[in-house]
């Protein structure tokens, strides 16, 4: 495929061992790069495993992934069904930040999260009939998207 220098090349990026250049027919790996030079499509994440019951706040049981350099989050139960994790050095934005939560546990619940400040992640929790409700066993990941 033939090409031409110009803006829609302007943030490829080559790996550095490969300094002589893209020549037809090769197959080195190129890589579509943001105006700041992160990798499109690259993303840093936090997994855990989360707890809770009763009027407990959550306890994070174990830290599966954190390419977001946190430490693990300090966390609070609000009201019944409202639990906040509030990850110290943290920053990031609802636009480039996807949070995913997903039960793990026997009790059948739905489960949302979101983000709510640039270091705090809210979940909720709710029963089957869609009442606040307590007690979670869940797998929470964080992406942020570079």
């Amino acid at each position: 495929m033939a090409t031409q220098e110009g803006k829609a090349l302007r943030f490829i990026t080559v790996p550095a061992d490969y300094a002589a250049g893209i020549q037809e027919g090769d197959t080195t790996p190129v890589f579509l790069t943001n105006p700041s030079g992160a990798v499109v499509g690259e993303y840093v994440e936090w997994v855990g495993t989360i707890a809770q019951a009763g009027t407990a706040a959550p306890s994070v049981a174990s830290v599966i992934r954190n390419d977001l350099g946190v430490t693990s989050p300090t966390t609070a139960r609000s009201a019944a069904g409202v639990y906040t994790f509030t990850f110290s050095g943290a920053g990031w934005a609802a636009a480039d930040t996807a949070v995913i939560i997903s039960g793990t546990g026997t009790t059948s619940r739905i489960l949302t999260a979101a983000v709510t400040a640039s270091n705090v992640i809210t979940v909720q929790v709710f029963d089957g009939a869609g009442l606040a409700a307590d007690v979670i066993t869940a797998l929470l990941s964080i992406k942020r998207y570079l």
